[in-house]
């Protein structure tokens, strides 16, 4: 998720879920704007210990009016100070 050329991002991935979620919930969004920024060069991988090169963007900024009128702000951290991910791999099956 890291290299934005795989096409799997943190904005494609859990950034759309997230955001499908939120409308399927609550309602469309009637307006919508939006910031992205890569906050962090490297990025640990944990399970190996090693830094990578971070080139997809890491932060978002989102807020918007939902089609009922209510407001909505949006700021996910998908990466800790460190440049640690906060997704860890599940158990396998």
């Amino acid at each position: 998720m890291a290299d934005r050329s795989n096409g799997n991002t943190l904005m494609t991935s859990p950034g759309g879920h997230s955001i499908d979620v939120l409308c399927f919930c609550l309602g469309e969004f009637k307006e919508l704007a939006s910031v992205v920024a890569n906050q962090r060069q490297r990025v640990k991988i944990v399970e190996m210990g090693e830094m990578i090169q971070m080139t997809s963007p890491d932060q978002v900024l989102m807020s918007g009016v939902l089609q009922s009128g209510a407001a909505e702000l949006r700021y996910p951290r998908w990466y800790d100070r460190t440049g640690e991910s906060k997704f860890k791999p599940g158990p396998s099956h």
